[in-house]
């Protein structure tokens, strides 16, 4: 691992300082590096260094890196909790639509779970791993703790940049009710759903970039969302 940790070290080297997020940052770089690698059970500690490197250019501040690899693990088990809002089922249906070789197989599975989750309007869902060594056969097993938190709603959809004619057919194409568990995923689909049926929406929206902005308030639980159409740029002939 010597020359692929010395590779990430030369692309860390240069970044902006941040008192309270580079050492982190760099655990956290340093870490999955090695995880991805299968060093489930990888220890990463970073110090900064004292004095730092004054020149006319910069001020840099040193830091050093030590890692304790602690052995290439094999993935064993998942244990998902019995309690859970969301059937384990649903959970591997989603994992099964990833590209495969997309990520490490617990990632993917955690991902899952906050994508079915804010499916059913849990926007503030959080997953703790919890993971178990076997040293003898070097499998890791995992439990998993989810905290879903509060559920949130629709408070209103907007559609900016869209002429009258398109935003009347896009609020007709719109199936989410106001005071309707936010699902984050109709999101990501709608455009495509919407213009399905008809033709003109179709030559439209191929003239045009679409984005949308979610907007989730914390003190009312409410959602506010607002699909943005822009003039895509046209080719030169």
């Amino acid at each position: 691992m010597q020359a692929k940790a010395s590779l990430l070290a030369s692309g860390q080297t240069g970044n902006g300082f941040d008192t309270e997020n580079t050492a982190i940052g760099l655990q956290h770089a340093f870490e999955d590096l090695y995880q991805d690698q299968g060093y489930a059970a990888v220890q990463v500690e970073v110090a900064r260094i004292d004095p730092p490197v004054v020149s006319d250019q910069s001020i840099d501040i040193p830091y050093a890196i030590t890692i304790k690899e602690g052995g290439i693990y094999k993935l064993g088990t998942i244990d998902f909790p019995a309690s859970a809002l969301v059937p384990r089922a649903q959970v591997e249906k989603i994992v099964s639509k990833y590209p495969a070789g997309s990520g490490r197989p617990l990632d993917l599975f955690l991902l899952a779970i906050r994508d079915a989750y804010h499916a059913i309007g849990y926007l503030d869902c959080s997953i703790a791993s919890h993971p178990s060594f076997n040293e003898a056969t070097h499998i890791v097993n995992y439990s998993l703790e989810i905290a879903p938190g509060s559920q949130y709603r629709l408070a209103s959809v907007k559609f900016d940049g869209a002429p009258d004619v398109m935003t009347a057919k896009l609020k007709l194409a719109w199936k989410m009710a106001s005071d309707d568990v936010f699902d984050e995923s109709y999101l990501g689909n709608f455009a495509a759903l919407a213009q399905k049926k008809d033709k003109a929406m179709t030559k439209w929206m191929q003239t045009v970039i679409t984005t949308y902005d979610v907007k989730a308030d914390p003190a009312t639980h409410e959602v506010n969302c607002v699909f943005h159409f822009a003039k895509a740029a046209q080719s030169p002939r």
